[in-house]
């Protein structure tokens, strides 16, 4: 029976940094036949890469990636479906007529009076006028207990605090890139990659 650790561990963590996991398959492949036969491989197989020169590009790439990028985009369907043959002749009278129905409303809102007088008639012009509340004295207000009260941190906490965040920043690069802004829709006649 043939032992695939070095290769199985290759296969599910490629080549992340190194840490315990991978100082333990070395041990291993250090005793393993087996192992230490796949390691040789893999790095007699390295090294014969790095010494490969880079691939020529083909004479017509350009080209053909113009070609791709100026192609209209591809129909789903041949012929026009049933929404184009009994519902397209009704959308354009339908999109003047909203659009001339949005237009009137908003002079008919425009040449309405800011405010509307009171008539004496109405149900609000024979309510008696009430007497407002008085707010509560500022003695009570004083009185209740804050909701939140401010902390007093010692520069101890502070600076242990700054240490725990620069440990984070060191292990997590990541979060210092800045961000590439992705569109959060795609635009007509975009074909992504």
């Amino acid at each position: 029976m043939k032992c695939t650790r070095f290769e199985d561990w290759l296969e599910l963590h490629g080549e992340e940094p190194p840490g315990p996991a991978w100082e333990d398959i070395l041990l291993h492949a250090q005793t393993c036949p087996d192992c230490a036969l796949a390691r040789k491989h893999r790095s007699e197989l390295l090294e014969t890469l790095r010494h490969l020169p880079a691939p020529d590009a083909p004479p017509h790439l350009r080209t053909m990636i113009a070609l791709a990028l100026d192609e209209p985009p591809v129909q789903e369907s041949e012929g026009p479906g049933w929404f184009d043959e009994v519902l397209e002749p009704w959308l354009r009278p339908l999109q003047v007529g909203l659009a001339l129905a949005c237009l009137v409303m908003v002079v008919f809102l425009g040449t309405l009076p800011r405010e509307v007088p009171i008539s004496p008639h109405s149900a609000r012009g024979r309510l008696v006028a009430q007497t407002p509340t008085p707010p509560p004295p500022a003695t009570v207000v004083a009185a209740q207990p804050s909701a939140e009260r401010p902390v007093n941190i010692s520069p101890a906490e502070v600076a242990a605090f700054m240490k725990r965040l620069e440990e984070y920043r060191r292990l997590h690069p990541e979060m210092e890139l800045p961000r590439r802004a992705v569109p959060s829709f795609e635009t007509v006649g975009y074909r992504g990659p």
